[in-house]
């Protein structure tokens, strides 16, 4: 905006006081260089009263001192070239102070200064002059309100952000520790080849890690902790289970109830028949979506899905599965393990 004050300089010949104009050139980019300043220093403009008085009272000055260059028949030319200067006013008033009784006040006090500077010249543009402080200080309004919810806004949308971050790292520890930690105290404990008061110690352990970590974190879903308990329970007969959870809500207790019972003799049936070294991974995902889906998959012997009876040595819990709306499905092959998977609500065919 201060470019606009080097115009009136060109009509050097036709100024009264032409010195006065370039002595409000110069204050005006003095002025510029403490506002920038001052946003520099401070970061912020809002609330920043002493910014928005000095930034007025420039104004005033400029348009009092300004108007003097010119002869008075010609004042509102020259102050053409001063108002988009001091609208700037209007605008910092309106980010700094906001609709309040002060900042209506100092658009008062400009629109008299600027009627005084332009005496005797006053014509049907004065109007239009005065309504710009008023026009730019309610734009200067509506951008501030805007900025101000868009800064809310994002703040909110960083805490959420940072607070799920920080969820999901927590959850994450938590499954590595029950999964690594606990893992290790329960194979420990099962392992003949130790001390029998080696084997207690390391139970007591796991134990110990357990009550821990249901502490730290027990606001998962209950349905996570009885999958947990089922993992803990096979851990501990002596067989490897590698778990792997997603759960984010909890299911209907008799899906719930349902479902880990299939899920516990899919892992008895891993444990008996799967070989020597019983080893399966135990798979759960529950999400808003409502789908729930159980998986207990084992490389071990397998067997001939074909030959055997309905429910594959599983009793009537593939039934109950079916009878609260899941599905139950087991794949298998003679040599190469098997899958036992559970769907609820089952998938539409």
């Amino acid at each position: 905006m201060v470019v606009f004050l080097v115009i009136p300089l060109f009509g050097w010949h036709k100024l009264v006081h032409p010195w006065l104009a370039v002595l409000a050139l110069l204050a005006a980019a003095a002025e510029a260089a403490y506002v920038a300043q001052r946003l520099r220093d401070t970061k912020k403009i809002r609330d920043d009263v002493r910014l928005a008085v000095v930034d007025v009272a420039f104004c005033i000055m400029l348009m009092t001192v300004g108007s003097q260059a010119a002869a008075p028949h010609d004042r509102n030319v020259i102050m053409t070239e001063v108002i988009p200067f001091s609208l700037i006013a209007s605008l910092i008033l309106a980010f700094a102070i906001g609709l309040r009784v002060r900042s209506l006040l100092a658009i008062l006090v400009l629109w008299g200064s600027w009627c005084l500077a332009l005496l005797p010249d006053v014509g049907l543009k004065l109007g239009s002059d005065l309504l710009g402080f008023v026009m730019w200080f309610v734009v200067g309004l509506y951008v501030a309100t805007q900025l101000r919810s868009m800064a809310v806004k994002t703040a909110e949308a960083t805490a959420a952000a940072h607070k799920a971050k920080t969820e999901l790292d927590h959850q994450r520890i938590f499954r590595d520790m029950h999964n690594d930690v606990v893992g290790i105290f329960d194979l420990l404990a099962v392992d003949m080849r130790l001390p029998e008061d080696a084997r207690d110690l390391a139970a007591s352990g796991g134990r110990a890690a357990r009550n821990l970590l249901r502490g730290v974190h027990g606001d998962q879903p209950a349905f996570y902790a009885r999958l947990m308990e089922l993992t803990s329970r096979y851990r501990l007969r002596g067989m490897l289970v590698h778990p792997r959870f997603h759960i984010d809500d909890e299911p209907p207790e008799d899906v719930a109830d349902a479902v880990l019972g299939a899920a516990a003799a899919a892992l008895a049936n891993v444990r008996r028949h799967s070989g020597p070294a019983p080893e399966a991974t135990f798979f759960a995902a529950f999400d808003a979506d409502g789908v729930l889906i159980v998986s207990v998959v084992d490389e071990g012997t397998g067997f001939d899905v074909d030959s055997v009876r309905p429910g594959g040595g599983l009793g009537r819990l593939p039934q109950a599965v079916r009878d609260i709306g899941g599905s139950f499905e087991v794949r298998s092959t003679p040599g190469e393990g098997t899958q036992v998977h559970i769907t609820w609500p089952a998938e539409e065919e």
